[in-house]
């Protein structure tokens, strides 16, 4: 599964400078009129960094690269949602503690095949797999690094915030958000931060790409239910069974 935001981009993001095109349904950007937006940049990426340690779970809509994804995830490791690559197809995909479950059409198994032997294998699998769920151990690592909270949620606020300035303020999805600005490293991106406390992040945008994250529904609960056994293909005991 492709993992079209790098973490270490990531860490650039909180220095975000605004891009020239907005978002459906978004308001147009005005100069900083809430008290929260006429703080300096230090102020303000100080206080997301603050309150986004508080959070226990949140929802991501991404696209990058071409790729979407919708994501709930917790930080107990659990996380559930949907990924539509950009090689066609989507797949369900499911984190907890007894592992990766994943469940794709046809069409994004076979947008995962680079090489004719993969494409051979994938139809050999797919015939197996029938349609079920499979899975992964937890110790083979998350099937996207989104899911993996205690990692990734950190990330979006690691950037060195005396390299930021501010920009303006626009409602996204219904909450007032104020940018931080900055260029990183060559990455140029954008961070919408809620003028409402807590303050917690609302957008990432990086310029020159399609790569945009909103995030919403923080603190809900992440309600989650592991597939049944019998639809369930554990793909590590299918290879241990394979080695005996």
């Amino acid at each position: 599964m492709s993992r079209s935001l790098r973490v270490t981009a990531l860490s650039a993001l909180l220095l975000g400078a605004l891009t020239a095109s907005g978002c459906g349904g978004d308001e147009e950007p005005r100069t900083p009129t809430s008290a929260f937006g006429k703080q300096t940049a230090a102020q303000i990426s100080e206080a997301v960094r603050s309150d986004m340690k508080g959070v226990r779970s949140v929802t991501i809509d991404g696209v990058s690269e071409g790729e979407t994804f919708h994501l709930s995830l917790a930080d107990d490791g659990t996380c559930v949602g949907t990924v539509e690559p950009a090689t066609g197809g989507e797949a369900q995909v499911i984190e907890d503690a007894s592992g990766s479950y994943v469940r794709g059409d046809a069409a994004y198994w076979k947008g995962q095949a680079s090489t004719e032997a993969d494409r051979a294998r994938v139809e050999q699998a797919l015939k197996a797999w029938d349609g079920r769920w499979v899975k992964t151990p937890r110790s083979a690592g998350y099937l996207m690094f989104q899911c993996d909270f205690a990692t990734f949620l950190p990330q979006v606020t690691s950037g060195d915030r005396t390299l930021a300035t501010k920009g303006e303020e626009r409602e996204i999805a219904g909450v007032d958000a104020v940018a931080l600005t900055a260029d990183q490293g060559g990455v140029t991106s954008t961070m919408w931060v809620s003028t409402e406390a807590p303050h917690r992040v609302v957008r990432l945008t990086q310029a020159g790409s399609d790569t945009a994250y909103t995030f919403s529904d923080y603190d809900e609960p992440v309600s989650i239910q592991t597939p049944d056994p019998a639809e369930v293909y554990d793909l590590a005991a299918a290879n241990k069974k394979k080695a005996e």
